[in-house]
């Protein structure tokens, strides 16, 4: 069942992700229209810049060839770009994008709808926790977050290495922004008791699109009176 789980929310292609798609926040957005077409908005207070041109799939790959653009930051959106996608679950991908200063950022999105927003991301992983214990973490992460809306979560391929206990890690690759976010996450996890982490540290792993970890520990077990878990 487990498999089946993991297996359907991973269907998604990453054109399926992306088709139609408006990806972004209040500041800035790009747009991949069903035909093919590409733009891209950003608005500050030196004025309003526009891009716009073309974008194909091959895989997991996007290639965005812009063809056009008006603005004071058309340094950045100016720029044609290729990026690797990874999706993660049926509302979670993970964007790694080549060159740096284009609307769509390196890091980890929470997708809904056809829309698409850059969020802290949050990989669980496991050794030897079960899985309803895993759906738990995964469900109590997402409902903590709600009202938030700053995380995407999911549940990531398993962890060779025993865990005896709970660990939470960040991506050294935005420490000022995912060290806090790690912590907070630390903060959600300690009123779970077989889960609570120790201190929060930084990931030794060279090259994360994730920005935080939780290494769920093998001994973890779901809290006492709380009812079986939904699916993820």
């Amino acid at each position: 069942m487990t498999h089946l789980l993991l297996t359907l929310l991973l269907s998604a292609s990453a054109q399926d992700q992306l088709e139609g798609a408006e990806i972004g926040d209040k500041v800035q957005a790009m747009t991949l229209a069903t035909d093919g077409k590409y733009t891209a908005e950003r608005k500050e207070k030196t004025g309003k810049t526009l891009a716009k041109g073309t974008w194909t799939m091959d895989g997991d790959q996007l290639h965005v060839k812009v063809t056009g653009c008006k603005g004071p930051s058309c340094k950045g959106f100016g720029q044609s770009f290729n990026s690797t996608i990874g999706v993660e679950s049926d509302r979670a991908m993970m964007v790694r994008t080549a060159p740096e200063g284009t609307p769509f950022e390196t890091g980890s999105y929470y997708c809904h709808y056809q829309g698409c927003e850059k969020r802290v991301g949050v990989e669980l992983v496991m050794h030897k926790s079960k899985a309803g214990v895993m759906r738990y973490l995964l469900d109590a992460l997402i409902q903590k977050n709600r009202g938030r809306d700053v995380t995407v979560v999911w549940w990531g391929k398993r962890n060779l290495s025993p865990q005896a206990k709970t660990r939470v890690s960040y991506c050294k690759r935005d420490p000022a922004r995912d060290q806090p976010a790690a912590e907070a996450v630390a903060k959600d996890l300690a009123d779970m008791p077989s889960m609570t982490p120790g201190p929060v540290e930084a990931n030794d792993a060279a090259d994360c699109l994730w920005d935080v970890r939780v290494d769920v520990g093998d001994s973890s077990v779901v809290p006492a009176g709380v009812g079986g878990p939904s699916a993820p």
